[in-house]
């Protein structure tokens, strides 16, 4: 089974992991659970407001990392509940060109 969490810092999204977790806990075949954090960045331009996309950029870049510290630090509060798991990864849409 794979079992992926869209997860946004919120109060909701710490309560589906934990909630995916107990759900691979109980599951006797092998499992993938996946925890995704996903942010939109502007795109590269031309503009006179390139310069501030490019900023923007940066500070959503920043933030996510903010937030996907917290994931990761609630994680390993449910160490009682996930055996193993990968860091969340940041994925952003400048990787897979997809707006």
């Amino acid at each position: 089974y794979r079992i992926v969490v869209p997860v946004d810092g919120s109060f909701t999204s710490k309560n589906a992991i934990k909630y995916a977790a107990r759900l691979c806990s109980q599951l006797s075949t092998p499992y993938q659970l996946e925890i995704i954090y996903a942010v939109g960045l502007n795109p590269p331009g031309n503009s006179l407001l390139s310069g501030l996309d490019r900023m923007n950029n940066v500070e959503i870049l920043e933030d996510a990392k903010v937030i996907i510290a917290d994931i990761n630090d609630y994680i390993h509060e449910l160490e009682n509940i996930v055996v193993s798991y990968t860091d969340p990864i940041l994925y952003t849409n400048d990787q897979y060109d997809c707006f």
